[in-house]
């Protein structure tokens, strides 16, 4: 979209430009907090993979000890509730890494594009003041 440039007064064009740069600031700030947020839900989304593994491991490992353990016995219920605890953990940090996992780093990084687009946009229209 090209601006009317040739419609403004040299005061209009100061003021407008002051507003273009004071809302391209605003839009850096808001790209850098998104990047910021992006930086940390990789992180955790990394945490989330390890913990997931582990749990996974647990699970399996409480799974052999049942099979080779005789129902009834303290030891199969001791197992039995752990296992049940673990199975448990997993379907949590599973359900965690579906909003703070890869998905979320997309959904961010498409923000920050975005954002990269409004900044654009607001650059050519600086330039087209200066």
């Amino acid at each position: 979209m090209a601006l009317s440039v040739n419609l403004l007064s040299t005061d209009d064009k100061t003021t407008l430009r002051t507003q273009l740069e004071e809302r391209k600031a605003q839009l850096e700030f808001s790209k850098l907090s998104f990047q910021i947020r992006k930086d940390k839900t990789e992180e955790t989304a990394t945490n989330l993979d390890a913990d997931i593994a582990s749990t996974q491991a647990e699970v399996d490992a409480y799974t052999n000890i049942l099979a080779g353990a005789t129902a009834g016995t303290s030891l199969y219920i001791e197992m039995e509730r752990r296992k049940r605890q673990a199975e448990n953990k997993l379907w949590a940090l599973n359900d965690r890494k579906s909003r703070f996992g890869t998905i979320a780093i997309v959904r961010i990084e498409s923000q920050i594009e975005e954002l990269n687009a409004r900044i654009s946009m607001l650059n050519d229209h600086i330039a087209q003041l200066a």
